[in-house]
């Protein structure tokens, strides 16, 4: 087993956690399914740390808010975005001077998307597969078209970092690649559970324009 490397299995406790029921997210829970998978970017090298920085950014905006005063508000990723919105918190910092809830959360969302498909990829693949060639195709389905033309054209010098097949799950995972590969599929199947609620609530309140 990896001496370090992210915990599939927290990712889908936490996961599973969070759906509670249709048009029900639990913030609590699906930030700590996230904080797990910012591991992810952590372990791809210095090159990928820039997207982990931001994405724990995020996540701790987020976790302010849920500590705040008007915390009643931030129990579901449904409750949040129905509050910022009726109060006009969307694109204005809260009363506490936190960043909107609801801008935080659809810049988690997006890379989301790259990790579930990327994971989804990874496990259909075999040892003939180039892993920078198949994590930039999935860049460019899923996250790109959210990205200036600087960012894309660092992600493709990053990608091609990446070690092989085998490496990148010993060096990613606490399990091991045999356990690994049999994880993905229910951790992905959790994660798009999410990712689908999540969505179809922004989408509710035309929210997926924003920066």
């Amino acid at each position: 087993m990896a001496e370090r490397g992210f915990d599939l299995t927290v990712v889908l406790r936490e996961a599973n956690s969070a759906y509670a029921g249709e048009n029900s997210i639990l913030l609590k829970e699906y930030l700590a399914a996230y904080s797990e998978l910012t591991r992810f970017f952590d372990l791809l090298g210095p090159i990928f740390s820039f997207v982990s920085r931001d994405l724990k950014d995020k996540i701790h905006t987020l976790q302010q808010h849920q500590r705040s005063e008007y915390r009643e508000h931030y129990v579901t990723v449904q409750s949040m975005i129905r509050y910022e919105v009726d109060n006009e918190l969307v694109h204005r910092k809260s009363p506490t001077g936190l960043r909107s809830g609801t801008q935080m959360l659809i810049r988690l969302h997006r890379p989301l998307q790259f990790i579930v498909e990327f994971m989804r990829q990874f496990r259909d693949s075999d040892e003939t597969v180039r892993i920078p060639s198949l994590a930039m195709k999935v860049y460019n389905k899923t996250l790109a078209k959210y990205h200036m033309w600087i960012v894309r054209k660092a992600a493709k010098l990053a990608v091609y970092t990446l070690p092989g097949r085998r490496t990148l799950m010993e060096t990613l995972c606490k399990q091991e690649p045999e356990r690994v590969v049999e994880l993905i599929t229910p951790v992905t199947d959790a994660v798009q559970i999410v990712y689908d609620e999540v969505q179809a609530v922004y989408s509710q309140h035309n929210l997926l324009h924003l920066p």
